[in-house]
């Protein structure tokens, strides 16, 4: 029930931001009759690339969340590596209820969901890594590849350099990398972590919780 609530409110919100990010392409219409037949497919792409979008959060709103399962890999020096996966539906009710509990003004939620929109429409990769060794947390060591289910590549992040975070309790130094996705990808898919100082990776399967 709260899903189809949320959708109530953030569906028409999504179709006003898309259209006014491309409303300015029909206000002249002394332009040549060859950019405007340009301009009606692009426009058309666009309504047909948020009407999929829209039928995406739908379908979302019947998951209850998403599992990652560690595959394959080891580590060689010790340590923790793990991630979560979000879609953009679980990103745009966050913000949501972020709107409502810290008081943001309407401007300030419209700029954030058009930022999320166009950075994670296809979700977001989190990762967290716990080693012994301050320079081995180091996310500049570390890649994430991202491969659909025949195994055929669909993103590829090399992390940049980040100083880890200082141990807490149990004597490892941490880091958290958060990557988006711009386009959706099919479920379930594979995440590998490549870890250059172990000379290793990790193979995760992301797929809908169960």
């Amino acid at each position: 029930m709260k899903s189809n609530q949320f959708l109530l409110i953030i569906i028409p919100l999504i179709g006003f931001l898309f259209y006014s990010c491309n409303s300015g392409h029909n206000q002249n219409d002394s332009v040549a009759p060859a950019q405007q037949n340009l301009r009606v497919m692009e426009d058309s792409i666009r309504n047909a690339r948020r009407m999929e979008f829209v039928e995406d959060s739908i379908n979302f709103t019947k998951i209850r969340g998403f599992s990652t399962t560690l595959l394959s890999g080891e580590h060689t020096f010790g340590g923790r590596t793990s991630i979560v996966y979000e879609s953009i539906f679980q990103i745009l009710k966050e913000v949501e209820d972020n709107s409502k509990n810290q008081m943001w003004t309407p401007q300030e939620k419209e700029r954030k969901i058009k930022a999320y929109l166009n950075e994670y429409r296809g979700g977001r990769i989190t990762l967290k890594i716990e080693r012994k060794d301050i320079d081995q947390a180091n996310t500049e060591w570390f890649s994430i590849i991202i491969k659909d289910l025949n195994e055929q590549e669909k993103y590829r992040f090399k992390l940049k350099n980040d100083i880890p975070e200082t141990p807490i309790s149990d004597d490892y130094w941490w880091n958290l990398s958060i990557v988006g996705l711009h386009d959706r990808i099919e479920l379930p898919f594979y995440v590998y972590i490549v870890d250059e100082v172990s000379n290793t990776n990790f193979k995760f399967e992301v797929n809908e919780r169960r």
